[in-house]
């Protein structure tokens, strides 16, 4: 017997890991001004670390063994990263790839177009994924 998640399971798992991250978006949309760093383009904000965080906790309790890929790794707050380091997946490894706001700028200026997004793959090949779309209530 093998060791390695179903589908069902993996996509049950992005599935309540994006919605936990679009959620705590949501619920504290009032700090969309706590911003970390600033870009020409982009913007990074507390939120965006927290729902990572929010995340990575849900699929870590499930699925201890598992790596990370997130979009928020390396986003600083007063000199210290604020994200894990993470490994890259092997052949047999199962890694989570996160976006916690994805279209923080959208976010960030209230408008409802943002998403949290949550994928699992090994190796190259994605096996399952979500899109939680918070102000939309779409999945």
């Amino acid at each position: 017997m093998s060791n390695t998640p179903g589908l069902d399971d993996l996509l049950a798992t992005a599935i309540a890991a994006a919605t936990a991250g679009g959620n705590h978006a949501m619920a504290n949309r009032h700090r969309r001004s706590e911003v970390v760093q600033t870009y020409a383009h982009d913007i990074k904000l507390v939120l965006d670390v927290e729902c990572q965080r929010v995340v990575e906790t849900l699929i870590a309790a499930r699925y201890p063994g598992h790596t990370f890929l997130g979009e928020e790794d390396q986003t600083e707050l007063n000199g210290k990263r604020l994200g894990a380091d993470r490994v890259a997946p092997g052949a047999a490894t199962l890694q989570w790839i996160v976006d916690p706001i994805d279209g923080t700028v959208n976010f960030a200026s209230g408008l409802p177009v943002w998403c949290c997004s949550v994928a699992v793959r090994r190796a190259e090949t994605v096996l399952a994924g979500a899109v939680y779309a918070s102000m939309l209530n779409a999945l």
